[in-house]
């Protein structure tokens, strides 16, 4: 969403003065250029569901009480109705999902917020129809290419900024994830937002007496109470056999560092006792959850039957269960996907968090993803465009790591080298949906980088996984932290490398002043950036969500340290089925992505004209193994070294001036 801010606030108005300069007074398309920002629907309040809320006679907890009390003096004072104007605490995000407009159906139905206007996702989308341009992030956009809805308006011409991560939002839009925590909540008719919930609550006002014009639906909400309960027993047994599947296949913790079991559903596993028991339990729990879905519709046709004002807030009593019939029915989908179906083109697999090497039962979870996402985007998304453009730091992969094989072939035949732009083109569906294949063009940084960085891989140190490595690393770390005064940035490949890594830190630079902060143990990306920005002599350590997206300026990162070579888990079931796709799976895919991946990184250091930075790189690899090769070659031009550990130090000093 940040990134949608910065395009509508700074690079459209550059690009409106741009297109008025070439064309000229008087020129077509002359005029002021409109523009509007367009969110997905968690981001929007909905008004219906806010009434419901206020309407609501359950009792409310301190913190929903204090929650519902922050909306209410924000709503008179906003124009959007968006969440990013609201100062949310820990655990806001839960209470917001309940008031937001997703999974609502107001439009299509006109709720009387939409018949008089004031609804804000209707007139989001209202100032999109009226714009030239409209800017939304990726998962939006998928979302209504996917549905087949109007989300966004008609366009003719798309620009995707970042697509690097194009492929991995569709992969998340198409899959589908079911846990069964959520689940047992949505059946336990307690839970606030069950699917029994609006029943229960229209029938039991304050004093807890029936209403006497209601008690027709005294039954059916009994009868919808028990469907229910009986689903609800279900989860036990389902999680048993999910956990005992996890427990016949999950690839080993590695010593502690991974926090999940994780276990692929092959086409081998699928007639194996594990399994099977699954699939009986699930079915089981499907013929349940049917039940439920029958019972929801009595409810409906009962509450038709109803006089009008029979109950307190009748209308809303109707749309609230059928918010809960459509979310039943998407859990039911996607069980149906996930463990009663083999879904051709997919990965199915079964998770759950790591509980000293076994699964909880209720804390287990199936997910399924396609293993192409680029036919699909081809079909939903570009088909009928005029025009499609990617743009990205990282679409492109040097020669070493884009093709080096079929590169020297076509070299030998007189042909051309291997389009470094090939492999993102092929994995986003954009080489297959145009004739002529397309266009790529790579511009130059703006960035001097021989004068700003300083690239620095060891002589010797053990291969990751290797007796030593991690001391080793962290002796290296330490020295080139201290050296540059903190404005440092660690980048690692798992959570339990992290905290090991912290643990090991944080002793030895206190001495130095340096704080030590650890991303999911001292606070969010976005806070430890902040706490980065606001006291420099701090060394933050962070995962995925910090390899991209970073943008720390004006010298508050001067030192950029990359612990592992990015390479995905070879376990991980979307890269281990997508790898199969390829005759040389390393080389044409965990290769490529990897190196990408590694470019990424790199970009966090140098972010504006005059910096100046020294990126560090950890891994015994680079020169160990052949292929550390391609990491080099995908470095800018640079200053590029190779010193013993104890130089380490003291060439960062130098280097930034210490």
């Amino acid at each position: 969403l940040n990134l949608q801010e910065q395009l509508a606030g700074a690079e459209l108005p550059r690009a409106a003065a741009l297109v008025e300069r070439a064309e000229g007074p008087g020129g077509p398309g002359t005029g002021p250029l409109r523009w509007a920002v367009l969110k997905g629907r968690q981001n929007y309040l909905c008004l219906e569901r806010w009434a419901e809320a206020r309407e609501d006679p359950a009792p409310l907890d301190k913190e929903e009480a204090r929650f519902l009390a922050q909306v209410a003096r924000w709503l008179p004072t906003t124009q959007s109705g968006e969440v990013a104007e609201l100062a949310l605490r820990r655990g806001d995000r839960r209470r917001w999902r309940r008031l937001s407009s997703e999974g609502a159906d107001c439009l299509s139905r006109r709720c009387p917020y939409v018949r008089e206007g004031s609804c804000f996702l209707l007139r989001a989308r209202q100032r999109a129809l009226a714009s030239h341009a409209v800017v939304v992030n990726h998962a939006l956009l998928l979302a209504s290419a996917r549905s087949g809805e109007q989300v966004v308006p008609p366009f003719r011409r798309l620009v995707v900024d970042e697509a690097h991560r194009l492929e991995e939002v569709a992969t998340q839009q198409y899959g589908a994830r079911l846990l069964l925590t959520e689940l047992a909540e949505l059946l336990d008719p307690r839970a606030p937002h069950a699917l029994a919930s609006p029943l229960e609550h229209a029938l039991r006002p304050p004093g807890d007496r029936p209403l006497q014009p209601a008690a027709p639906l005294e039954g059916v909400a009994r009868d919808l109470r028990r469907a229910c309960s009986d689903a609800s027993s279900l989860l036990g047994p389902l999680g048993e056999a999910l956990a005992g599947y996890l427990s016949a296949f999950s690839e080993p913790s590695q010593g502690g560092i991974r926090s999940e079991l994780v276990a692929a559903l092959t086409p081998g596993r699928r007639g194996l006792s594990p399994w099977e028991e699954v699939e009986a339990q699930a079915l089981e729990l499907d013929v349940a959850l049917s039940v439920v879905s029958r019972r929801l519709t009595e409810a409906l046709l009962a509450l038709e039957q109803l006089p009008p004002g029979a109950i307190p807030e009748q209308g809303g009593v109707r749309q609230a269960l059928e918010r809960s019939q459509a979310a039943l029915a998407e859990r039911r989908e996607t069980l149906a996907r996930t463990a009663l179906s083999a879904e051709p083109g997919a990965v199915t697999w079964v998770a759950a968090p790591d509980a000293g090497g076994e699964a909880r039962p209720l804390q287990t979870r199936l997910e399924l993803a396609p293993l192409d996402v680029g036919e699909l985007l081809a079909r939903d998304l570009y088909e009928g465009l005029e025009t499609v453009v990617g743009t990205s730091a990282t679409l492109a992969t040097p020669r070493a790591a884009a093709g080096e094989r079929a590169g020297e072939h076509a070299a030998e035949d007189g042909g051309e080298e291997a389009d470094p732009f090939s492999f993102t083109a092929h994995r986003l569906g954009l080489r297959g949906s145009w004739e002529s294949g397309p266009e790529t063009l790579a511009i130059p940084s703006p960035f001097d980088y021989r004068r700003s960085v300083l690239a620095l891989h060891l002589e010797s140190i053990p291969d990751p996984g290797a007796p030593g490595y991690e001391e080793a690393s962290w002796g290296v770390l330490a020295d080139a932290a201290e050296a540059a005064g903190g404005r440092a940035l660690g980048l690692f490949t798992s959570h339990g490398a992290l905290r090991a890594a912290a643990r090991a830190l944080r002793p030895r630079l206190a001495p130095a002043g340096i704080s030590v902060l650890a991303q999911g143990v001292d606070g969010s990306p976005d806070q430890l950036l902040g706490q980065l920005r606001r006291q420099p002599r701090t060394l933050v350590l962070g995962t995925a969500a910090l390899w991209e997206g970073v943008d720390v300026r004006g010298g508050a990162l001067e030192l950029l340290v990359m612990a592992r070579l990015p390479f995905f888990v070879p376990t991980d079931p979307v890269h281990a089925g997508r790898s199969g796709q390829y005759a040389d799976p390393f080389t044409e895919y965990a290769l490529p992505q990897a190196v990408l991946r590694f470019r990424q990184g790199f970009g966090r250091l140098i972010r504006g004209p005059g910096e100046r930075g020294v990126f560090l790189m950890l891994d015994g690899r680079l020169t160990s193994r052949g292929y550390g090769a391609s990491f080099l070659a995908a470095l800018p031009d640079c200053e590029l070294r190779e010193l013993p550990a104890a130089d380490v130090g003291p060439a960062v000093a130098s280097w930034l001036g210490r």
